[in-house]
């Protein structure tokens, strides 16, 4: 299936990597179609290829807290017809790809005991804490698995700023978006 997409500048590189990131990491204001682009990445990248995808967030309460309405927007919009949506978690029944949704905070072992996770999405993540990156981060470590963490700064003490876009070792693509 093909689909036509337009692809915002900044993205560029996690459409098209020029190498094997570990973290893309994306901030800046609101309406910088961050939210969006990642959501269709994950669509299409779930289409091309079987993959485990986590989204994420510090705070989920609910289904209704996380990306699950703008994933199944996207799928709509989109005509994806090969996902198939539910209450709980989309799965493409095409390629096998699935991709669930949980909260980081009081989740600490249910996040540990996740297996064969290829890519993670946190979304809101200047709210991450630094517990919660504790947990996620090593817990993720499928061969070529990667973080995409999306977020407008809150302070320049977000625990995401200051471990991983502040100055980001080589394994980490930081890009502001506006």
């Amino acid at each position: 299936m093909k689909i036509n997409i337009d692809i915002p500048e900044p993205f560029h590189e996690l459409f098209e990597p020029s190498k094997q990131w570990r973290h893309y990491c994306y901030y800046g204001g609101r309406a910088s179609a961050k939210s969006h682009t990642v959501a269709l990445f994950i669509l299409v990248e779930g289409m091309h290829r079987k993959v485990r995808i986590l989204c994420t967030r510090e705070y989920q309460n609910s289904i209704k807290e996380s990306v699950h309405s703008l994933l199944s927007s996207l799928i709509d919009k989109h005509k994806l017809g090969s996902w198939e949506v539910t209450n709980d978690k989309i799965r493409n029944t095409r390629t096998g790809s699935e991709i669930i949704f949980m909260g980081t905070h009081n989740n600490a072992q249910s996040i540990k005991c996740m297996e064969n996770i290829g890519i993670v999405w946190c979304e809101e993540a200047s709210t991450m804490s630094e517990e919660s990156m504790d947990i996620l981060i090593p817990t993720i470590r499928a061969a070529g698995s990667f973080l995409i963490w999306t977020f407008n700064p809150i302070t320049e003490f977000d625990p995401v700023w200051v471990r991983l876009a502040k100055d980001p070792d080589e394994r980490t693509y930081v890009k502001k978006v506006n």
